[in-house]
């Protein structure tokens, strides 16, 4: 009985600020996980999100793109390319290091709706899907 007692008192203490933890930020769910969105190319864009990092894959191509995440706030984030896979030697140097900030405008069940600004300023608004 008294474990039972001691339990209630656990779960009770700890259960409010998980609950408060997701209610300060809404973004969490999409921090790590699996996505995908439609390319600016045409085709689609298979994401891999991981807490720090990000791999992105466009369409059946073996080409790979690594990127590091910096959180900015709870819904908003920097990427800057890392890495590539099968990307010719002159275009990879020339990518390396490019950043876009993105911010997470609604989350939907299945989707968020995001913009992102990239280094030559330009704005794109997409939806990426949870896959």
């Amino acid at each position: 009985m008294n474990n039972y007692f001691i339990g209630i008192l656990v779960f009770l203490f700890c259960w409010p600020s998980t609950a408060r933890s997701q209610q300060d930020n809404p973004c969490q769910d999409v921090r790590k996980g699996n996505f995908y969105c439609s390319s600016p190319n045409g085709g689609y864009v298979y994401i891999q999100r991981k807490k720090k990092k990000q791999i992105e894959k466009y369409n059946d191509e073996k080409q790979r793109f690594y990127f590091k995440i910096q959180w900015l706030d709870d819904c908003s984030y920097k990427l800057t390319l890392s890495k590539t896979k099968k990307v010719e030697r002159a275009i990879r140097k020339q990518i390396i290091g490019t950043t876009a900030t993105y911010y997470i405008l609604e989350l939907k069940d299945g989707y968020h709706k995001i913009y992102f600004v990239n280094d030559k300023g330009e704005e794109i608004h997409t939806v990426m899907n949870d896959f």
